[in-house]
């Protein structure tokens, strides 16, 4: 990793190896029967409050499935520089706010941020608030960066978001930026291209090299109609705008893996909580994703079943992409990206 300069960790609080993509762990006991294999999501499904049908069973990956896909450990980049966060940052004005490109997850971790975590200097404060703005102000937990969700790492301390960008120290917030694998990432930038402007269609996406030429097919995001980043492609935004965050060792910041929200709920929020200097809560019941979609106002956005069913399958990661497509994507992906966070070229 010539990013990593030995400086970043991936950590689990159960665990220690996190290269092991096929550790089946207590899940399996080695019994080899489909039903046991799938065990674990079945459960996760359950907390969430869904009555989980045979039919639905059948359909559900095994996690023999998920772990050929992301290992059987949840990976967080960055929490060695929490205590940083915590011994500089005064504990009344401290921020946790979620970050990240299109289509990883970031309101759904808003939520969880929310509803299970509390900077406990911060709790008579967040008794008096009115609303929900004023709640996750008073909190601590932000709906998103105080520079945009979206915006690149750059625009810290250099643009206040039109929503939760007044009253917040930037320079006080712990960014919890997420990721997603960036085949399934493409795909979902296909469904919901939100600002990204590039040439594709239904049977013409991701697009991510012109047929006649095999020259990639550029992408440009206006982060603001006066600001517009510019991409060698899809492949090119994935990688610079994770790579920027990756790259940063000046101030502290989590990234964390969109599928381990998914799959390994409990670890992921519980560190990303306690590094953030807070303490858990709502507790009685343990941690469950809402089996709705986290984003209520977006058509067609995934709740938790269609998450799991699309995630936890490779199936669906190349469609629509040409066998040129494929070589450029497997080519030209930073390869210390995909390796750090436990990723896999098709």
């Amino acid at each position: 990793d010539n990013n990593n300069n030995g400086r970043e960790s991936s950590t689990s609080s159960r665990s220690g190896d996190h290269s092991d993509k096929n550790d089946m762990g207590s899940e399996n006991n080695g019994d080899g029967n489909t039903q046991h294999e799938k065990d674990k999501l079945i459960k996760i499904l359950q907390d969430s409050g869904l009555n989980v049908t045979a039919d639905i069973k059948a359909k559900l990956p095994t996690w023999d499935e998920v772990t050929s896909l992301y290992g059987s450990k949840a990976r967080i980049i960055g929490l060695e520089t929490c205590k940083d966060f915590q011994s500089i940052i005064p504990e009344t004005d401290a921020y946790i706010g979620p970050s990240g490109i299109f289509n990883t997850g970031t309101n759904l971790l808003a939520e969880l941020l929310l509803n299970y975590c509390s900077l406990p200097k911060r709790q008579a404060d967040m008794q008096k608030a009115f609303n929900d703005n004023k709640k996750r102000l008073k909190s601590g937990m932000l709906w998103h960066v105080p520079w945009g969700k979206h915006n690149p790492i750059s625009w810290r301390t250099h643009h206040k978001a039109s929503v939760g960008g007044e009253g917040v120290e930037q320079t006080h917030v712990l960014p919890v930026v997420t990721i997603k694998d960036p085949f399934h990432w493409m795909g979902s930038m296909c469904r919901h291209p939100y600002a990204a402007d590039w040439p594709h269609g239904d049977k013409l996406c991701p697009h991510l090299l012109y047929e006649k030429s095999g020259k990639p097919v550029p992408v440009k995001v206006p982060f603001r109609s006066n600001k517009v980043s510019h991409y060698e492609s899809l492949v090119g935004l994935w990688n610079d705008w994770y790579g920027d965050y990756l790259a940063i060792h000046d101030f502290p910041r989590l990234i964390i893996r969109f599928e381990d929200l998914l799959f390994h709920l409990d670890e992921v929020m519980t560190q990303v909580c306690q590094y953030g200097g807070g303490t858990l809560i709502n507790q009685e019941n343990g941690m469950s994703l809402n089996q709705g979609s986290a984003k209520p106002g977006h058509h067609g956005s995934n709740g938790l079943l269609d998450a799991m069913l699309r995630y936890g399958h490779d199936d669906n990661r190349i469609d629509n992409m040409s066998t040129d497509e494929l070589k450029y994507a497997n080519d030209s992906l930073r390869k210390d990206l995909i390796e750090l966070f436990g990723y896999n070229n098709p």
